[in-house]
């Protein structure tokens, strides 16, 4: 469905295949934080669409964080060390153009990404 109203905006297939990637990383974080806290817990999306903008918003009861405190995710180091995860956020805000969390332990937590259409 969110790919459904991104072309019904306008979206190319480039920026369609970068929300596809943006919304399943918000996604899979929000689930593997969610099932550690409240494992009987739902994570929702909706989506929004204005003249030339998409906004997806996911919203889940996990764990929250500080985004401001995650790093940028250094590939180079990350292959030497061969770590695996972490890449999420990094991925999500190269693909959308605007990138807020919001951190609610009480009501739940909020992602909101967006993208604009370019001319």
């Amino acid at each position: 469905f969110v790919t459904a109203r991104a072309k019904a905006i306008g979206f190319g297939e480039n920026d369609l295949s970068r929300i596809k990637i943006a919304v399943y990383e918000a996604c899979l974080n929000a689930i593997q934080h969610t099932r550690k806290m409240n494992p009987g817990d739902k994570v929702v999306v909706e989506v929004e669409s204005r003249a030339r903008t998409l906004v997806v918003n996911v919203y889940d009861r996990g764990i929250g964080f500080d985004p401001d405190k995650t790093h940028d995710y250094d590939v180079t180091d990350a292959a030497s060390h061969r770590k695996t995860g972490g890449m999420g956020l990094h991925i999500i805000r190269r693909a959308m153009d605007e990138v807020n969390y919001q951190m609610d332990t009480l009501n739940g937590n909020k992602l909101i990404m967006v993208k604009h259409l370019k001319n």
